[in-house]
């Protein structure tokens, strides 16, 4: 038993030295929080609006001018909603997002109402006139549905000659080097072959008086696509002790709501894609004791609870955020004092006389360790050009793998460091 028992004692000790000499030989550093700019660059917008988020199949796939597209013409059609759950989702998250935009960009958010007051009217699109008859201008008249197959021959030729005219119009446009039509016309001309189709949730016919009035009511316009609203129950049921430690069973009932979506920023001037995200977010209710069942939280809060957990990722599109990183510190295998000084300065907080302490060494040694440090406290202190200065130097004398990394990182701050001015 006495030698068992020695043994485990020297196996415990060689184990902690072990430990002990992993901890000491590892690279020393510091963890520092970093600005870093929104996802997207807004450029010089100042309006916004959110177009309601299709849900499922409905968004054509992944492909974000499709689902702008798609998106745009329910808004805008006779549209019906398969339940009333699914229009909550569309108008909760598309509200949500909305303020998050106007909170953190400081965007003005056009209101849906409004909107389509201004695209529906035959008026000039204007906010004011729209506002000023409460979001119920008239619908112009629309133009008649012409379905294919019925038209009379005589329609029928007329038809050809006003396409001839077309292409020709748009062969002297091509010409004049004016082809390209624009991202609205296009998508209006793609407005009026759907229009053919007469099914009941077609958009109306005003296509391209939708799509060319479209960049003179926003700026730009958030998009996206429900890919999951998915609710579950489960037994939760335990065995656990009463006040007089008697063994009971405890009834429970546990209810998850997975939450994902989709969402792109067009620039509506060109419909350019600006960015876009995949968010998923999981929330669970869980409930003891008599009826648990009934207790759980319902399916709107917890899908109020989940747009509002998802809005802290979305607001990194729109706003500046802050990340924590590591600067992990170059070795030193020459035990340099004044190295290992630097090291612990930095650790305090006290980048200057890191970097001092560090560029005196390498203008004297050229040590690795040394000119290494020296970017990485010059970064520290703010100066990222410095910083940058110093780690091209040593990659230009002393490359490797970690030189070429870091510049490359450094680089990229001095962008995003750019845009959050």
């Amino acid at each position: 038993m006495k030698t068992l028992f020695r043994f485990r004692m020297v196996v415990l000790t060689a184990v902690i030295v072990v430990l002990v000499h992993l901890v000491s030989s590892c690279a020393s550093g510091v963890s520092v929080t970093v600005s870093r700019p929104p996802l997207v660059d807004l450029g010089e917008a100042k309006t916004a609006t959110v177009l309601p988020f299709l849900y499922g199949a409905e968004g054509q796939g992944e492909n974000p001018l499709d689902a702008l597209f798609e998106g745009y013409a329910k808004y805008h059609s006779t549209f019906a909603w398969r339940s009333s759950f699914r229009r909550s989702v569309s108008e909760k998250l598309g509200a949500a997002i909305g303020e998050t935009i106007a909170q953190k960009a400081g965007l003005e958010i056009i209101e849906p109402a409004i909107i389509k007051a201004m695209i529906s009217s035959s008026e000039p699109p204007s906010i004011q006139n729209a506002q000023q008859k409460n979001g119920k201008l008239k619908r112009p008249t629309a133009a008649a549905v012409v379905r294919p197959g019925t038209e009379s021959a005589a329609d029928a030729e007329a038809a050809a000659d006003a396409a001839a005219g077309e292409k020709s119009e748009a062969a002297d446009a091509d010409a004049d080097g004016d082809g390209d039509a624009g991202f609205f016309k296009k998508l209006a001309q793609k407005f009026g072959q759907s229009g053919t189709k007469a099914v009941k949730d077609d958009p109306d016919q005003n296509f391209e008086e939708v799509w060319l009035r479209g960049a003179e009511f926003a700026d730009v316009a958030v998009l996206g696509k429900v890919r999951k609203t998915s609710f579950w129950i489960e037994d939760a049921t335990r065995e656990g002790r009463d006040d007089n430690a008697k063994a009971i069973i405890i009834p429970g009932t546990r209810k998850t709501f997975e939450f994902a979506y989709t969402l792109w920023v067009y620039r509506l001037a060109d419909g350019a894609v600006l960015g876009s995200m995949d968010v998923v977010q999981t929330i669970v209710s869980e409930k003891e004791g008599s009826g648990s069942f009934l207790k759980v939280d319902s399916d709107e809060d917890m899908l109020n609870a989940a747009i509002s957990a998802s809005m802290v990722d979305v607001a990194r599109l729109f706003a500046p955020y802050s990340v924590r990183e590591r600067r992990v510190f170059a070795k030193d295998p020459t035990k340099n004092a004044r190295i290992a000084e630097a090291v612990k300065r930095a650790k305090k907080g006290e980048y200057h006389a890191a970097l001092k302490l560090c560029d005196a060494v390498y203008a004297e040694t050229e040590l690795y360790a040394a000119g290494y440090n020296a970017a990485l406290f010059a970064e520290l202190s703010g100066d990222l050009a410095g910083a940058i200065g110093r780690m091209e130097r040593l990659d230009a004398s002393a490359g490797s793998a970690d030189t070429a990394r870091e510049l490359q990182r450094l680089k990229g701050r001095l962008a995003e460091s750019a845009r959050l001015k």
